[in-house]
């Protein structure tokens, strides 16, 4: 090899052919080979637990006296969540909660807001839970509402992870006028570990629960029922804080020549010193093609003032006569009561 390039090729060219078949491999090994692009995943959204709720803002003025009553949905019922309603309203210390409502007697609208009147409710809270599902590691371990269960009627809350969803919708509806003041639909959401547990259905039909007999007790510390417990939390609160500039309302339940007794008093908040005034229902204007009531008109007839308080009444007198009225004009039973407007 060495006489055949001393021969052919002069020295400095033999020098120049071996640095560059030396040095080529190393320059391309040391080359990039290409970038590669890898498509990036997209994160997957995992639900997480709601956290803390903030308690509802503090309502000026008395507190409004409301009722509870469950809205079931056809497909399924969710055990006490009216109770759970009640609880939170009772704890933030703004409403006067009135006895439970009989579910089976208001199963018609329209004798709802004629009993709910009846004692003495402002505003009704209507509660619904809309859906309900949990899932575990291995998929979904039941659902109510969007979920079907299927021909089985055995439900079994393993003890592996799960993350419970459940969805209400709290609507307030004033019982006077008929208005739906509020409707907050939250999603509350629990991750946990689950606890075995079983319903017992009233009905049921393929991919669809009719109901089932199970207290709310039962299910509480399963992550279903933590979910409900959040949404219902967090609904409560938003309506509360919407309901904050809503007026509050009473009612004359008695009257004599010396005083005036409302069906309001230490429980709403009331006491002596408080300046209200009384209003009589002069018409009310309703929507003449679907009959909803657009408005009702009150009329001032005289201001009151509290001069005692007991748990459940108000013992008040009168201090002013209303100009607008004629000086005949009684103060009557059930005429409707509102602070007396600051100046």
């Amino acid at each position: 090899m060495l006489i055949i390039c001393n021969r052919r090729y002069p020295l400095s060219l033999l020098a120049l052919f071996f640095i560059s078949a030396v040095a080529c491999p190393l320059i391309v090994g040391a080359a990039p080979k290409g970038i590669r692009y890898k498509k990036p995943k997209p994160a997957r959204q995992q639900p997480t637990d709601n956290g803390p709720v903030e308690a509802p803002q503090i309502a000026n003025g008395p507190r409004k006296t409301v009722a509870v009553w469950p809205k079931y949905q056809q497909d399924f019922r969710f055990p006490s969540v009216d109770e759970l309603v009640i609880d939170e309203l009772v704890n933030s210390n703004q409403y006067t909660v009135v006895e439970r409502l009989n579910v089976q007697a208001l199963e018609m609208e329209a004798n709802l807001f004629e009993d709910v009147r009846h004692i003495g409710a402002q505003l009704i809270f209507e509660v619904a839970v809309t859906s309900v599902d949990q899932r575990t590691s291995r998929g979904l371990q039941f659902g109510l509402g969007d979920f079907g269960l299927g021909d089985g009627i055995d439900v079994v809350v393993g003890t592996s992870r799960t993350t419970a969803k459940a969805t209400v919708v709290l609507r307030v509806i004033d019982t006077r006028t008929g208005e739906i003041l509020s409707s907050q639909r939250v999603t509350g959401v629990s991750t946990g570990s689950g606890l075995n547990l079983g319903f017992a259905y009233q009905k049921y039909t393929p991919n669809r629960v009719d109901g089932f007999n199970v207290s709310f007790g039962k299910i509480k510390g399963t992550s279903v029922g933590k979910a409900v417990s959040k949404a219902v939390k967090l609904a409560v609160t938003k309506t509360t804080n919407k309901l904050n500039n809503h007026p509050w309302e009473a009612r004359v339940a008695d009257v004599d020549k010396d005083f005036v007794y409302l069906n309001a008093g230490q429980n709403a908040g009331l006491a002596a010193g408080h300046q209200l005034v009384i209003s009589r229902l002069s018409k009310t204007i309703s929507d003449p093609q679907t009959g909803a009531i657009l408005d009702v008109v009150l009329i001032p007839i005289c201001e009151i003032e509290v001069v005692s308080v007991k748990e459940k009444i108000a013992i008040c007198r009168i201090t002013t006569r209303s100009a607008i009225v004629s000086a005949d004009t009684n103060v009557e039973k059930n005429q409707v009561v509102h602070l007396k407007p600051t100046r």
